[in-house]
């Protein structure tokens, strides 16, 4: 039990680490008059950035909680 927590505390980390690199992007393309989650998402497709856990499309969920993470 403790090796998951251990892991699971590490994704975390990880994630949230991730996230807070992808905040910068995520507000200029909001500066460019794209505010919707699935426009965000769509920019960050676009641009070819992997999502926070690695993957290579963004929904507009994932952009939901990379926003609720920066607040």
């Amino acid at each position: 039990m403790a090796d998951q927590n251990r892991g699971a505390n590490a994704r975390k980390a990880k994630a949230i680490s991730r996230a807070s690199e992808i905040i910068p992007i995520i507000q200029e393309i909001q500066a460019a008059g794209i505010t919707s989650a699935t426009g965000i998402a769509a920019a960050l497709n676009q641009r070819g950035l992997p999502t926070v856990q690695g993957g290579d499309f963004w929904q507009a969920v994932q952009v939901q909680r990379v926003l609720a993470r920066a607040v």
